[in-house]
């Protein structure tokens, strides 16, 4: 099932498969990255990590996170550096990150005390 965000009409990528599925529709070597998406904070321990975005040069992005409940989250992106060198980062709310040459951008989350949807964006 696809979703959609009201305000901005940008999908909502809110699993594994929808995910599969768009990267099968991008040609090869061909830089692609997610506006919108969602993922799951469980509670008090980090979620599945979600690929957020693709580059085949060196990025910018900007990366902000709001968990749906009434809940705190801890984020953690994952990357890799302009010194091609694999990046763990922990975050609240907004990180800004620059990678390397080719690579993608990952994210995943944790609640506490409790679990949460959480709603997030990435802009290049």
């Amino acid at each position: 099932m696809r979703n959609y965000d009201q305000e901005t009409g940008s999908e909502i990528l809110n699993s594994k498969e929808v995910l599969l599925e768009k990267k099968q529709e991008v040609p090869h070597f061909t830089s692609l990255t997610y506006r919108v998406f969602e993922l799951q904070a469980l509670p008090g321990i980090y979620g599945v990590w979600l690929e957020i975005a693709t580059h085949l040069n060196s990025s910018d992005y900007t990366i902000t996170a709001e968990p749906l409940g009434d809940t705190e989250i801890l984020g953690q992106v994952k990357y890799f550096n302009t010194n091609n060198a694999e990046i763990v980062k922990d975050f609240h709310r907004e990180i800004s990150i620059t990678t390397g040459g080719m690579g993608t951008v990952s994210v995943r989350f944790k609640g506490f005390p409790f679990g949460s949807v959480v709603r997030g964006t990435i802009i290049p």
